[in-house]
């Protein structure tokens, strides 16, 4: 049964068995949720690798982390504890989870409109298909009524988040007065489609390094630590710190909130640098730029002149048996020049905005200095 607008759900369970960006996405359709029903218990069911992007949410009460990987036979126990629970709504963040409240018990749903045979069919709707995935999350609200006063993505920085951050810090190194800059040159994506070249993000990092001292932070999974060292020895500046694999998701978030600028692939740790607003540079080749994009104050995009073949858009843009391969092209293309000048462009305007908003008395100072 679809959720109805009258009615009075207490006890809210989210579906959210997806990457870490397409989590983000869903914030501003969970914080309208949240809402609309103040009172009501929100849970979240989460892959144990895109949790901490929710573990701070003041909107969602309780995390369920579904099993995965060799606990996978956990799995009949996890689904019998949900439904002991007994929610009262279901929200699904995909199309291809709707099994999920009949495992549970769940008897009302909302879910994500997507095109009748979407798999089979595409969508001829332009407007459609060229919406944010962002805006498709909270199209799942749609019968409930809701019209959202804030579509900003919410990522909350907890304490614990921010201490461990300034020890792992100057523990690697970090002085203050260093720029501090993130590379994220990895992203699983699509088979490593979306990586640039490590030799592209060496050559901005050099250039960086030419008006400051650049500190780079490398972030990824253990898989990105080849991709991290490949970009070193395309030679950048002195002193870098190499997270890739060394720190858990929630360690990196805290790092990413301590950053003067990220560069990085459409991966999860571009989106979550936006949201954080912090200067974040995102490169894309093969995905669509529309769908995907980075959302943040300080949030840019850099592509280049060849388009991809791929164009890999949000469900229901191509049918599944249209599947067309990235050539690479469409990254080779991306020039290092305009990603560096994004860069700049993007440290002055943040400069600029911190002298505005400083006390007259600091703005005097900082002139006679």
């Amino acid at each position: 049964m679809e959720a109805r607008p009258d009615a009075d759900y207490q006890r809210i369970l989210l579906i959210l068995l997806a990457p870490i960006g397409d989590t983000l996405f869903a914030t501003p359709a969970i914080r309208a949720l949240r809402q609309a029903y103040p009172r009501a218990t929100i849970g979240a069911v989460t892959w144990d690798s895109n949790r901490a992007v929710l573990e701070n949410n003041p909107d969602v009460d309780e995390l369920l982390v579904h099993p995965s990987g060799r606990d996978w036979w956990r799995t009949p126990g996890f689904l019998q504890g949900v439904r002991a629970q007994r929610f009262d709504l279901a929200v699904h963040f995909a199309p291809f989870h709707d099994y999920y409240r009949l495992l549970t018990g769940i008897r009302e749903h909302l879910r994500m409109p997507v095109p009748w045979l979407f798999w089979l069919l595409p969508h001829r709707n332009r407007r459609w298909r060229l919406k944010h995935a962002r805006d498709h999350y909270l199209q799942v609200l749609r019968p409930l009524g809701l019209t959202p006063a804030d579509n900003r993505p919410v990522l909350k920085i907890s304490g614990q988040q921010e201490a461990f951050a300034a020890s792992y810090l100057t523990q690697n190194g970090h002085r203050p007065g260093d720029l501090l800059v993130g590379i994220h040159a990895g992203g699983s994506g699509f088979r490593g489609a979306k990586r640039w070249s490590p030799k592209g993000f060496a050559w901005v990092a050099r250039e960086l390094g030419r008006e400051a001292h650049v500190r780079l932070v490398f972030f990824g999974d253990g898989g990105d630590r080849e991709l991290a060292g490949a970009v070193v020895e395309a030679g950048v500046p002195d002193g870098f710190i190499n997270t890739c694999g060394r720190v858990s998701l929630s360690g990196a978030i805290g790092l990413l909130s301590r950053l003067n600028l990220f560069i990085g692939n459409d991966s999860g740790p571009l989106h979550l640098a936006a949201a954080l607003d912090v200067p974040a540079v995102g490169i894309y080749g093969p995905t669509n730029v529309m769908n995907f994009h980075p959302l943040g104050e300080y949030a840019r995009v850099v592509f280049g002149p060849v388009a991809c073949p791929a164009n890999h858009g949000f469900v229901g843009n191509r049918p599944l048996w249209d599947w067309r391969r990235c050539s690479g092209e469409c990254l080779d293309s991306v020039d290092p020049a305009d990603v560096l000048s994004t860069a700049r462009d993007l440290l002055t305007e943040v400069g600029r905005a911190e002298a505005d908003s400083a006390p007259a008395s600091d703005r005097r100072a900082a002139a006679s200095r």
